[in-house]
């Protein structure tokens, strides 16, 4: 490969302008390199803003408390992805552009490349090592240091630019850092916009809470006052019905609970809408449920509502499709003829399943008695 010419040119401002040192192929190698280190620009300042807005619970760009937005997820990964192939990239130009240069040393670029350079692998290090460990607050501090490299990593190419053989115009690098920066509020924004619309399609799911339960929401949570809710005070409840001490064993569940016996609650209190299980992040629709149920009478292939899960735990998804607890409910046609059977031939009840049986309007005696103190449904 021949060596380039050191032909000069004059810029528009009048200084004179060398004739670059890369051959062609590593302008290449260069360009794609700038252009993944401006996507990862624009990502950590996303992730920067998401955590600040997670710390000072700015909604809607705070993170959920159960889940990761998916969003956010991808780029997350995508941070990992595009940080290794950078750091792949610039090892590789640096291996092919090092012998080139050291033999017309030049001291400013020497002393501003090889710091930038170690600054580099020691992101790629603390990179890897959150990756690995995972970014708990006892590995707060790699954090700090993986940030603070990557700041240094900015500078010091910066640095390194300003004193080297064609020195690029300032306004190159403020354009670099504008467009970065633009780039990282556009993200942001689409962030909160699908946050806020994944909070309204969660909301709809549910249906709204008893009437009364509003002001002890507003002061205790959501579905604080309700039986079935979250946030309920199940002793408050439940207080006089153990005896007159008040004593209300751990895990105790209201009878007015549409769960009960069941301990299982939701934000309001109330059932799920119907679909709720169906629609979002499910690999099926209710036609393929419907389908085979016709079919067979229920669904044994139809992986019912696992969707969601299965972005993130596919092997976990994976060993439930193949185990008992799959069939655990109303998709287990021998548990279904049981619950019938319950319902159509009713042998005694007690004070609690006629609780229970009131707080839908159902007398004492009607629909969903079973043979013992647990309630068929």
């Amino acid at each position: 490969m021949a060596e380039p010419t050191l032909n000069t040119s004059t810029s528009a401002s009048g200084r004179r302008q060398l004739a670059s040192l890369l051959p062609a192929t590593l302008k290449r190698l260069l360009a794609v390199a700038v252009g993944l280190a401006g996507f990862m620009l624009a990502n950590t300042l996303y992730l920067l803003l998401v955590r600040l807005a997670d710390r000072v619970g700015l909604e809607p760009f705070a993170l959920d408390e159960a889940t990761l937005p998916p969003f956010y997820q991808v780029l997350l990964l995508a941070h990992t992805g595009a940080g290794l192939l950078l750091a792949v990239l610039m090892a590789a130009f640096l291996v092919a552009h090092l012998p080139r240069v050291w033999r017309r040393f030049h001291h400013e670029a020497a002393w501003t490349g090889v710091p930038y350079a170690a600054v580099g692998v020691g992101l790629v290090a603390s990179g890897l090592f959150i990756f690995a460990e995972a970014a708990t607050r006892g590995n707060s501090w790699v954090w700090w240091l993986h940030s603070g490299a990557a700041v240094l990593a900015l500078a010091g190419y910066a640095a390194h630019r300003a004193v080297s053989h064609t020195r690029p115009p300032a306004t190159r690098l403020a354009r670099f850092l504008g467009v970065g920066t633009a780039a990282s509020l556009a993200l942001f924004v689409v962030h909160g916009g699908l946050a806020m619309r994944e909070g309204a399609y969660r909301e709809a799911g549910e249906r709204p809470a008893t009437a009364g339960s509003e002001s002890s929401q507003a002061t205790a949570g959501p579905g604080a006052g309700v039986p079935g809710g979250v946030n309920r005070d199940a002793a408050r409840m439940l207080r006089g019905d153990f005896g007159p001490s008040g004593w209300v064993p751990a895990g105790a569940v209201p009878p007015e609970s549409p769960f009960f016996p069941s301990p299982a609650t939701t934000s309001t209190g109330d059932f799920l809408a119907a679909d709720f299980l169906v629609r979002h992040g499910a690999a099926v629709g209710t036609g393929a449920i419907r389908a085979e149920a016709e079919a067979r009478g229920f669904a044994s292939e139809t992986r019912i509502g696992s969707g969601s899960c299965e972005r993130c735990h596919a092997d976990i998804v994976d060993q439930w499709a193949t185990s008992a607890h799959r069939f655990a409910s109303f998709n287990n046609p021998f548990y279904e003829a049981t619950i019938a059977a319950m319902r159509s031939e009713p042998r005694e009840s007690n004070r609690w399943i006629d609780r229970h049986l009131a707080s839908p309007g159902i007398a004492a005696g009607g629909v969903g008695r079973a043979a013992s103190k647990w309630c068929s449904g």
